[in-house]
């Protein structure tokens, strides 16, 4: 009997958990369904911008920080950062102008949209353009600004001096619940065997 439960319990782990959301996908764990995209929050590992990229991509292959292309997923991602209390960091995301200062890219290399809905606005009389991002050489990198209600804002790639922890927001490829039934009916062919 323990042995069943053993076996059971090491097949439930191996096939990938369904996750929280209005779609009609799953995702692998550690990754959550949020916003109808898979994705991994972890505040309590932090570090640069490259750092983070590299401990997101040792969670499997493909994973890499985030692409907020879409207002409602930023939204959705607001929401689940507020509803768990993860609010006490930046967040990096993936997108950066390292290549040319001022030309935005995300690490699929699609353009990133400057302004609202997304960046960050700096309402700082003294501040002359209050636009997010700056045309600042050593800000290349962004992050959701946990000061700012986790809009977008351009940060250097090295943190900003240890005042703040910035963690990472990693971002894995979803499996569709109709591949996910394919890989059900292989799992019961194999054990009708």
């Amino acid at each position: 009997m323990k042995i069943l439960f053993v076996v059971l319990v090491l097949v439930l782990a191996s096939v990938p958990a369904l996750s929280q959301g209005t779609s009609n996908i799953t995702c692998k764990m550690p990754f959550q369904n949020i916003g109808s995209r898979c994705l991994f929050l972890d505040p309590l590992e932090a570090g640069t911008w490259y750092d983070m990229r590299l401990f997101c991509s040792m969670q499997g292959q493909g994973v890499d920080l985030v692409v907020l292309d879409d207002p409602n997923l930023l939204h959705a991602v607001y929401q689940y950062i507020t509803e768990y209390g993860l609010d006490r960091t930046h967040y990096w995301i993936g997108a950066s102008d390292q290549d040319a200062e001022g030309v935005w890219l995300w690490v699929d290399s699609t353009p990133v949209h400057l302004g609202a809905p997304y960046w960050r606005y700096d309402c700082d009389i003294e501040n002359s353009n209050p636009l997010r991002p700056k045309l600042d050489s050593n800000a290349n990198c962004a992050a959701l600004d946990h000061t700012a209600n986790f809009y977008f804002a351009d940060f250097p790639c090295l943190g900003d001096g240890g005042d703040s922890s910035f963690s990472p927001i990693c971002e894995d490829e979803p499996i569709y619940l109709d591949e996910y039934d394919d890989y059900e009916d292989e799992s019961d062919e194999v054990n009708e065997e």
